[in-house]
This record gives C-alpha cells, structure tokens and sequence, in this order.
C-alpha cells in the first residue's frame, strides 16, 4: 500500500492528521537536516499505523516536503 504525507518540519508536537483525501499531514519536532525530519516521520506514521517502523520505505520525496510512502504488510 502507498501513502502520501506532507511533512511539517520544526512544529511543536509530533502528531499525524489524516484529511478528507486520504492525505496523512505529519508534524515533526525534528528539523529537515541529515535525514532527521525523515527518520521522525517514519516513525510517528508507524505509530499511527500500528505498525513496525521497518515496514514503513520511503519511495519519493526525500527532499520534499511531499513524501510517497510504502507499508508493508
């Protein structure tokens, strides 16, 4: 399965918003500098989904705040 996140580097709280299209908008502590950013939305989505982290590949968007991401089953 496939999912699109839009990250929010630099917030206050780390948390996951799911919007009306599916969406899944992810607010990390961390700043976007040697893969910190990625690493913590790794994570918080993985909380979210209930799922391991290592489940979890970033596909696309490693640099971008929009990022395609594959779950594992």
């Amino acid at each position: 399965m496939k999912i699109v996140a839009i990250v929010h580097p630099h917030s206050k709280l780390t948390q996951v918003k799911k919007d009306e299209n599916g969406v899944f908008r992810v607010y990390v502590t961390q700043s976007a500098v040697q893969d910190k950013a990625n690493l913590a939305v790794l994570k918080a989505l993985a909380n979210y989904l209930h799922v391991n982290s290592s489940q979890l590949i970033l596909d696309k968007g490693r640099t971008s705040k929009k990022k395609i991401i594959i779950v594992l089953e």
